[in-house]
């Protein structure tokens, strides 16, 4: 039999709460009865795994997953996510997320050569080289790679 855990995104209590009031943000994550966050590295001091680590488990969280992604249909900003995908996933790792989750931000009326551009980056994610699994993830559909790029849930 499984056990479920759920857990939940940060986002919804917006960028502002995430980096200003974290502390509270997870107290009241943590007294919904969630188990786990994932949160967008954005909101984060990547160079301090331990801090938020530490952050988490004084709230009985676990870190699931860490969010990076962006405007994945901007050749440019996926050019700028990647360039810091690396020490994300280090700082995810080192965190104790299993997950490093890779989304495109919401935009009306996307264009079908920005959807194609998604398409083409989300399947191009390096992935299988990293100390974490790379998660992709897009509204409305969710799913993840494991170590090895194969397909996982």
């Amino acid at each position: 039999m499984c056990h479920f855990h759920p857990l939940i995104s940060t986002r919804p209590w917006g960028p502002e709460k995430n980096r200003q009031q974290l502390p509270q943000v997870l107290a009241e994550i943590a007294s919904a009865g969630y188990d786990g966050v994932e949160i967008g590295a954005q909101h984060l001091d990547i160079t301090q795994p331990d801090a938020f680590r530490q952050l988490l488990t004084r709230h009985g969280l676990q870190p699931v997953a860490i969010h990076v992604g962006g405007e994945i249909y901007n050749p440019q900003a996926v050019q700028g996510a990647l360039d810091n995908l690396e020490r994300t996933v280090v700082f995810a790792a080192q965190a104790g997320a299993m997950f490093l989750a890779f989304s495109s931000k919401a935009k009306e009326n996307k264009t079908t050569e920005e959807f194609q551009v998604e398409a083409v980056t989300a399947n191009h994610l390096p992935t299988g080289t990293s100390p974490a699994s790379v998660r992709r993830a897009a509204p409305g559909r969710t799913g993840f790679l494991d170590g090895n790029g194969a397909a996982a849930g």
